[in-house]
């Protein structure tokens, strides 16, 4: 009972101390030799000079000790005592008053000796840190704002602490150091992979005032800790996929904290580019980019250019790229194909061009004329590189939207298949890159440039109100699109001679209504004959010819109203629309150039929407 009563007695005093508000105070157990205990700081204490330090011997019998002493010593980190204290007959089951002199910033060992008729009956020690004003952390953020499992997380932390120091950061989770090292050198934000079950999980993260003096870190937690929780869901789609499908591209790297090529031409799926320098991962949109600079980048160590039977095939080189700064010479990525290389920069202007460099052949700069990139904007630079019998054709886009097109009598040699690419490195340029492909096959398997920019962009834009969009971007009629009589593509439009035709495939028929516009080419007859009918029937429901309104055909499809109303440079022109044959079937447009016109009818931009509030 005795004993018990002892435990009691002391568990009570050493919760007492730690709701006074003591830091990291601890219970010492005590020896087998004596009945005495040690409430005093734990390893990880945190304390200022102007902050006593509480520290306790307890005992069930006060009476029973009365030739204690206490010797307190500190010793600095190297071991060397600097500061010491003693007393002789302490008040037992009382604070001692203990008052730390004036330390300097740093780490120390406090050691506690009990002696009783000049015998030694406890010990104990406890590594402590000492500074001038309390260290914390303010906050912990996680990005991106949905996490999915098995996807990158970046783990950031917002410390307050005393200028000049460099505290000691230590990441855990599960009890597994996730990341840990002095502030100065980032760990502030670390990179985590979130676990490959859906779920909530806490990650903790430990600060101490500064660095350890030796080893890998301390063995001991801080008192100056912070812990959040993870919400993890079911694994999905990426947070970004500007670029795609991998089955269309010989090298694709969404740069999604890692520099793996999610390409399906890869050989190898697991394969990454090699880093140059030290790229810094950083938070783009609700993903990830790599900010270089400095000569920061990374490497391609296989061809990313195709090259069929020895002759370059067609292919469109996209990057996606904030600029931080220009310097009048920024080289983006280069990209060899035996002899051949490619270099995608920014000009003195900081507009994209393209240089390409070919055995036996002066130097080609070719200039995209779009206008300067602005720093601290994000762009989708696509170039595309149309090879042909008498030259280049070379092809600018700047968001998904083409800037130019030009022609060069370049004759590019046959060439060797092995390549590789550098992206930033020595000469590269200052920015943020957060995606990076070679498209170089289309959806029918066919070598092609990349015919989706104008449809990816106008998705970005609309989001789930896009119900059909392309801007004749590609070497061949888009997939469902039916040409009739003489049509062209080119300069990124589709050219219809008179009496040639196009077909759309059929545009569903949303319970909202939608719209459906034609922009025309500068250039371009501004009538067309238009036919409108329901998916798989014969004859059409409207049969007109109509004048374009601004150079755009639109056409506005109300469910609710039954009718199809277009505005034209006569004015606004309504029909009705008969019931559909079909509960999902849609509506099919067909439109020629009329016979006897002075000039073809040239289509520049093809966009349904939904009707939203704009419309």
């Amino acid at each position: 009972m005795k004993r018990f009563a002892a435990f009691s007695l002391l568990l009570f005093l050493a919760l007492a101390l730690l709701s006074c508000g003591g830091d990291g105070l601890t219970l010492f157990p005590r020896s087998a030799a004596s009945d005495l205990s040690i409430v005093g700081p734990e390893d990880g204490s945190v304390l200022t000079s102007a902050q006593p330090l509480a520290l306790q011997i307890g005992t069930a019998d006060p009476a029973g000790h009365p030739d204690l002493e206490v010797q307190v010593t500190l010793l600095s980190a190297t071991g060397d005592s600097v500061w010491e204290q003693r007393f002789t007959s302490p008040a037992l089951n009382e604070d001692l008053g203990l008052q730390l002199p004036d330390l300097p910033v740093g780490q120390y060992r406090i050691e506690v000796v009990v002696f009783q008729d000049g015998t030694q009956v406890e010990r104990h020690t406890a590594t402590i840190f000492a500074v001038r004003e309390r260290p914390r952390i303010a906050g912990i953020a996680s990005f991106p704002p949905l996490i999915t499992a098995s996807s990158p997380v970046l783990l950031s932390a917002e410390i307050t602490a005393d200028a000049g120091s460099d505290p000691w950061l230590r990441w855990t989770w599960r009890g597994k150091t996730i990341a840990q090292g002095s502030s100065s050198s980032g760990t502030a934000a670390v990179l985590w992979k979130a676990p490959a079950d859906d779920g909530v999980y806490t990650v903790t993260l430990e600060l101490f005032p500064v660095a350890p003096p030796a080893g890998p870190g301390f063995s001991f937690r801080s008192s100056i800790v912070m812990s959040t929780d993870i919400y993890v869901s079911a694994a999905g789609a990426t947070a970004r996929d500007e670029l795609g499908p991998a089955s269309s591209y010989l090298s694709l790297f969404h740069l999604q904290a890692d520099l793996a090529d999610a390409a399906a031409a890869a050989r190898n799926l697991e394969r990454a580019a090699i880093p140059i320098g030290s790229p810094r991962i950083v938070p783009v949109g609700d993903g990830f980019g790599y900010h270089l600079e400095g000569g920061a980048g990374f490497r391609v160590p296989w061809p990313v250019l195709p090259v069929e039977d020895g002759n370059l095939a067609p292919f469109t080189l996209s990057a996606g790229i904030r600029p931080e700064q220009l310097t009048g010479a920024d080289r983006i990525v280069t990209a060899t194909a035996g002899t051949l290389a490619f270099t995608l920069g920014l000009g003195t202007d900081g507009s994209p061009e393209l240089a390409i460099a070919a055995p036996n052949s002066p130097r080609l700069s070719i200039p995209s004329g779009a206008p300067s990139l602005a720093p601290g904007r994000r762009y989708l630079v696509s170039v595309s590189v149309m090879p042909r019998q008498d030259g280049i054709s070379v092809r600018w886009f700047v968001d998904g939207r083409q800037v130019s097109e030009t022609t060069a009598s370049l004759l590019l040699p046959q060439t060797g298949a092995e390549g590789s690419a550098v992206v930033g490195g020595e000469s590269g340029f200052a920015a943020v890159i957060d995606e990076l492909g070679v498209y170089y096959r289309d959806d029918a398997g066919r070598p092609a440039t990349d015919p989706t920019l104008f449809r990816a962009a106008m998705r970005k834009l609309h989001g789930d109100r896009l119900l059909l969009a392309d801007g004749f971007d590609g070497m061949f009629l888009p997939t469902g699109f039916i040409g009739s009589g003489k049509t062209a593509l080119g300069s990124g439009n589709l050219t219809l001679s008179p009496e040639a035709a196009i077909e759309l495939p059929p545009i569903r028929f949303p319970a909202e209504g939608f719209s459906l516009e034609l922009a025309l080419g500068g250039d371009s007859e501004r009538t067309a004959d238009v036919w409108l009918s329901w998916a798989g029937t014969d004859a059409p429901f409207v049969t007109e010819r109509l004048t374009a309104e601004s150079g755009t055909l639109r056409l506005q499809f109300s469910l609710e109203l039954e009718s199809v109303t277009a505005r034209t440079a006569e004015g606004v022109r309504s029909w009705s629309i008969p019931k559909a044959p079909a509960e999902k079937a849609g509506i099919v447009l067909r439109a020629a150039c009329p016979r006897g016109a002075r000039s073809p009818l040239v289509i520049a931009e093809i966009v349904a929407l939904t009707t939203g509030e704009k419309d």
